[in-house]
């Protein structure tokens, strides 16, 4: 990931602590309590270039942990979306449900992936798996997105949860306008203070 300036790296902290703060409400009372959110995630949309066609794309995903200070614990919690609109194949997919969010630990750029569940159009809900590459800086060419759904997912190397798996789809391309980027914050729910993740207390 290439070094950003210092006002893109507070609207990331504007954008995570407003992320975690509403998540914060959906969580059990004990849990919202605890003293920090880590949150690692990523988020972009625009244009990806696939052999014989290409569609356009928004998502954001993330993986928040509610650590407990000195015990050490930590549960996760998954939520996002992910918007996928291929007018080649006159199909839209819209997620309904966010499972995983990963780091792939790529030797190369920053790997990610999502999973979850789709809908199709005004059809069935159909497993995917949604892995983002981002080696380069905004309009370089060379980030790729690879969209699994349907059967292809369903029986790929990654889980996803049971589904119907009649439908199937598969795109993988270059982002050709547009940018993904990582969005990982560590927020301290007492003080409200947002720092590196890997620098939390």
């Amino acid at each position: 990931m290439k070094p950003v300036a210092t006002h893109v790296v507070d609207r990331r902290m504007a954008i995570g602590a407003g992320i975690a703060a509403a998540t914060g409400l959906a969580w059990p009372r004990h849990q919202a309590m605890r003293r920090v959110i880590i949150q690692r995630g990523i988020a972009g949309g625009g244009v990806v270039q696939y052999d014989g066609g290409a569609a356009s794309f928004s998502l954001f995903a993330s993986s928040l942990a509610f650590e407990e200070g000195e015990t050490g614990g930590a549960e996760r919690v998954f939520v996002g979306t992910v918007t996928w609109a291929d007018e080649t194949v006159g199909e839209t997919l819209v997620c309904t449900r966010v499972t995983n969010y990963e780091n792939l630990n790529s030797e190369v750029g920053e790997a990610r992936r999502i999973e979850g569940l789709m809908r199709a159009g005004d059809g069935g809900e159909y497993p995917f798996v949604m892995d983002v590459l981002n080696l380069d800086a905004p309009g370089a060419g060379t980030d790729t997105v690879t969209l699994m759904v349907g059967a292809s997912a369903a029986f790929g190397e990654a889980a996803t949860p049971v589904a119907e798996t009649e439908f199937n789809y598969f795109a993988q391309g270059t982002i050709v306008s547009g940018d993904v980027q990582d969005i990982d914050l560590a927020i301290d729910v007492d003080t409200g203070d947002v720092s590196d993740p890997d620098a939390a207390p």
